[in-house]
Order: structure tokens, then sequence, then C-alpha cells
């Protein structure tokens, strides 16, 4: 399985957006050592998505992407960031 994570769907911290300017990183470099700010990532079932979210938006949870089949059956799961 692969997450295809959906970039803009949450927000990105105001340290990161100075690290990129400071430091001229590429998305690319942000997405990969600093996760753009994505500090902890919970995965459930697609039925359940509305009552897990209900409860943990007061928190600050942001629906960021989806599980989906990886178009290589035995290659390991990777994250693959999409355009919104």
């Amino acid at each position: 399985m692969d997450a295809h994570v959906t970039l803009g769907s949450w927000p990105v911290p105001p340290v990161i957006e100075h690290l990129a300017r400071v430091a001229h990183l590429e998305m690319d470099d942000l997405l990969q050592t600093f996760n753009m700010g994505i500090g902890f990532v919970l995965i459930c079932e697609q039925e359940a998505k509305d009552d897990v979210m209900k409860h943990l938006e007061p928190y600050g949870a942001h629906l960021i992407g989806h599980i989906v089949r990886a178009e290589i059956i035995d290659a390991p799961g990777k994250v693959i960031y999409v355009n919104s």
C-alpha cells in the first residue's frame, strides 16, 4: 500500500517556511527532511474517517490524504505527494 498525501491540506509551521527561505531549500528537501511539519499520522478505515475527524479536529488534526493500493504489489509502501 502507498500513502497519497495532498500538499496544502495542513498548515505549514512558520519555522519550516523560514528554513526554506534562508537555506534556499527545495520542496523535496523540505518534505523528506522536515515532513513539512507533519508530526503524527493516524490511519483509519474509510468508514471511520468522519467520526475520527470529528473527535480530533478540535485538537488541530487535518485530513491529509489516503491509502491506495501500490502499483507494484511486492514493493515497499511509499509516500506520494499529490497536489490538491
